[in-house]
């Protein structure tokens, strides 16, 4: 790997490592229940007033980064976990 990729790949993987640390606490709890709150009031919304459609738009792109957000953290959390597993297999396939 050379010198760029492997300065990306430590990177992400402290940042994933903060992620995790960060999931375990009550207050990512309440981030992710924050987030659900404001899809359900996002979809009824939508379907209950009798608003043009692109008055949401606003809603709609804050929602869209908020999932571009759990995305990245998603992702990251399963590329730590692919390296530590890949880690515990070079380590059981050396003994």
């Amino acid at each position: 790997m050379d010198k760029t990729r492997q300065q990306a790949f430590d990177e992400l993987l402290k940042r994933a490592t903060a992620f995790e640390e960060m999931a375990r606490t009550e207050g990512w709890e309440y981030v992710k229940a924050y987030y659900q709150n404001l899809i359900k009031a996002f979809i009824n919304d939508l379907l209950t007033k009798d608003e043009p459609v692109a008055s949401y738009e606003n809603h709609r792109q804050e929602l869209k980064g908020l999932a571009k957000l759990f995305g990245l953290i998603d992702s990251d959390l399963q590329q730590l976990e692919k390296y530590r597993n890949e880690q515990k297999a070079t380590r059981s396939a050396t003994k």
